[in-house]
């Protein structure tokens, strides 16, 4: 499966339903500004390249071709 947020690249994953761990990481964040920059500017880099913005609307324009065609 693929996944658009690797820890500590892209952003920082925390197991589901532990508050503790979520709040420590945007602590974390919060402490590290530049840090919090890269990440971000990776998620950024890896979201554009993996899905421009062309790949993008065709797609929604196809599921829309879809839809209407399922109801005509």
């Amino acid at each position: 499966a693929y996944s658009v947020v690797h820890d500590h690249v892209t952003g920082l994953l925390v197991p589901p339903s532990n508050s503790g761990e979520l709040a420590d990481r945007m602590v974390e964040l919060l402490g590290d500004p530049s840090k919090a920059r890269d990440i971000g500017e990776a998620a950024r880099q890896m979201v554009a390249a993996e899905y421009p913005l062309e790949g993008m609307v065709a797609r929604t324009a196809e599921l829309y071709r879809q839809s209407i065609g399922e109801r005509v």
